[in-house]
């Protein structure tokens, strides 16, 4: 039989050109990484040892029987060894946690290779697989047939592997593995009916290339304008000091100011100015250990706590320099997320999770420039991660409750409003602050359903119960800083209160300074077309924040309500005492009515009154109480 190898060839030159290009290009060496190296030797050895075994049997190659036992035995080990090899390999980058292999993972490799070793390491003495016959020709005996059979349930091995974990890879990886086992087992039939033209080595090395460019392509975790790993490239980092069972700890960098750097240096000079942070960065210790996570985010992996304060030390010094670009000086602020593995999270999820949420706390608070992971950030994320799917629920579900406290009015010497408060009860977690779930609302985008859920339901509140009858003139409702950013936030309002056929006096907004300030043009807008309607206003928090008194004049505010912090400091200090009452005959000066939120004692209320205060608000008069509460208690106050 004269085999035709010119396929083999083609096979051996496709084969070395992805090994050349897959060690030329960085990469990161992991568990997977290591077979895919395993995977290209192999596909280069059967390759050339199935060129050298056709030449043998053809004769071109004088060999001796003992010879063509050994090398095709040889030839088929390592040929008979790819699909296992490449299962094993699915199964590493499908494990996207990190896990170690579990015994099921064990049980899809080594029982079936172990028939295949046995079977191959016999056949010089059983002949079961192929057998040289007299006039020294190579047939396959009927074996052989089982070793296409055993690679053929290695292939459905890999497409279950695939199929179940399909959410570790991207859709068109999986296609491309696909692609691969479809190629190979085409390949197998083919081959079995076309034994003379060798084109099985030629169709597994393009599959072979096609799942490189998917797969394994350094191109895909690095980040080609900075020459730095990216996020995907520190994944496959992270996965490979799981794998090996390393210790090690992370410095996470977030570079605030980076983010309006388009607007003020361009783009251009904002590429060189990250281009100049890389390069410090991987000069801290190695370009293998520096990682871009996002546009403002690095992190850079370090072996042990000295290397760590090094590193820290490092970025401290640099960044209270500016950076230079195009002779403009840049000042950049870092702030640092430091954790240890495996002592503060051992698992590829719970490290991104904690790196995230660690950097993602700088980044939402300025005043914090260094973390440390710890049980207490660990636990933070989890309470939060709760909270958070509690809100998803109780959105879904409007199982929120609104409770409401009474608003005690001076003159009158009864109740005449109150403020509408959101609670968030849970049956296994307890009652939840509005204080923890509000900031969660907002950095997950739910605040403005919540504030249309709130406003509705003061609204219906209203109708339903004819608060007017037991002389309740108005309900105040708060506004989120978000909800004052919302340019048809009065369109909204309107619309609810026209359905609801609500008078518009009854309702109340409350906005606190921080909005006043944030969303100045936004709130005029919507606080005058607002106003028009009949929707009165009060200043919120007032002392806290950056209100003054032109901010007062340019809103179209009738109530301002003192914070507790300013009360409670009038309550303690003489010279505190003295500005409260200024500020109250100030503000009384405007035409203001003036709230006292706070009060919990009956000689706070006394001062309060003797300062000028027209209302007083706090847990003297009344906790926050249900809707239903809240009735009763107005119906027997106005009685009295």
């Amino acid at each position: 039989m004269n085999y035709i190898i010119h396929f083999d060839i083609a096979a051996f030159v496709v084969t070395l050109t992805v090994l050349f290009h897959f060690i030329m290009r960085k990469s990161i060496r992991t568990k997977a990484v290591t077979l895919f190296y395993v995977l290209i030797y192999l596909q280069l050895f059967t390759t050339t040892l199935d060129i050298a075994t056709s030449l043998m049997i053809d004769g071109v190659i004088k060999a001796t029987t003992f010879s063509l036992y050994l090398w095709n035995v040889v030839y088929l080990v390592a040929f008979n060894s790819i699909t296992p090899v490449f299962v094993a390999y699915l199964i590493c980058i499908t494990k996207k946690d990190g896990r170690p292999w579990s015994s099921v993972d064990h049980l899809k490799i080594w029982p079936l290779l172990a028939v295949d070793y046995i079977l191959l390491l016999t056949t010089p003495f059983t002949k079961a697989v192929f057998y040289i016959d007299k006039e020294g020709q190579y047939q396959h005996n009927t074996m052989f047939y089982a070793l296409y059979l055993i690679s053929i349930i290695y292939l459905v091995i890999a497409v279950t592997q695939v199929s179940v974990n399909k959410n570790s890879i991207k859709k068109e990886q999986r296609n491309m593995v696909y692609f691969y086992i479809i190629a190979t087992i085409v390949a197998v039939v083919v081959q079995m009916f076309i034994t003379k033209v060798l084109i099985m080595q030629f169709t597994i090395s393009i599959a072979f290339f096609l799942v490189y460019l998917s797969l394994e392509n350094p191109d895909n975790y690095l980040d080609s304008r900075l020459g730095i790993f990216n996020r995907e490239g520190f994944i496959l980092s992270l996965r490979g000091a799981l794998d090996n069972r390393k210790k090690f700890r992370l410095v996470g960098v977030y570079i605030s100011g980076l983010k309006y750097l388009n607007e003020t240096i361009g783009v251009g000079n904002k590429k060189l100015l990250l281009q100049d942070i890389a390069q410090f960065l991987c000069g801290l210790n190695g370009s293998d250990n520096v990682f871009r996570l996002s546009n403002t985010k690095f992190v850079i992996k370090v072996e042990d706590e000295e290397r760590e304060q090094m590193v820290i030390d490092g970025i401290t010094e640099r960044f209270e320099k500016p950076f230079v670009v195009q002779n403009t000086d840049v000042p950049l602020i870092p702030a640092i997320a430091v954790l240890s593995c495996p002592e503060d999270a051992d698992t590829l999820n719970n490290i991104m999770d904690l790196l995230d949420y660690s950097l993602n706390e700088l980044m939402d608070n300025s005043d914090i420039t260094f973390i440390r992971a710890s049980e207490d950030v660990v636990e933070k994320r989890h309470r939060e991660s709760i909270v958070l799917q509690i809100l998803n629920k109780a959105i879904q579900d409007k199982s929120f409750e609104m409770y409401y406290q009474p608003i005690y009015s001076v003159a009158e010497r009864r109740y005449t409003s109150a403020e509408a408060l959101l609670r968030l009860k849970n049956s296994d977690v307890g009652y939840i602050s509005p204080d923890e779930f509000i900031p969660i609302a907002e950095k997950n985008g739910m605040i403005l359903e919540l504030g249309e859920f709130v406003f509705r339901s003061v609204c219906e509140y209203i109708i339903e119960n004819k608060v007017q009858r037991y002389g309740i003139e108005q309900i105040h409702i708060n506004l989120s800083v978000v909800q004052c950013m919302q340019e048809d936030l009065a369109e909204k309002f309107m619309d609810i209160m026209n359905e609801l056929k609500i008078p518009s006096n009854r309702i109340k907004l409350e906005v606190t300074e921080t909005a006043a300030v944030v969303s100045s043009n936004c709130l005029s807008m919507n606080m005058n077309a607002l106003s028009e309607c009949g929707i009165k206003f009060a200043l919120d928090d007032y002392g806290t924040g950056f209100a003054n008194a032109i901010s007062l004049i340019e809103y179209p505010y009738s109530t301002i309500k003192v914070d507790k912090s300013v009360v409670w400091a009038a309550m303690d200090s003489d010279e505190a005492k003295k500005v409260l009452t200024h500020t109250v005959a100030m503000l009384k000066s405007l035409k203001m009515s003036i709230v006292a939120e706070g009060v919990e004692t009956y000689e706070q209320s006394e001062e309060l009154i003797a300062m000028g205060f027209d209302y007083l608000q706090g847990y003297y008069y009344s906790k926050p109480i249900s809707g239903k509460d809240f009735i009763e208690l107005v119906s027997i106050d106005l009685k009295m």
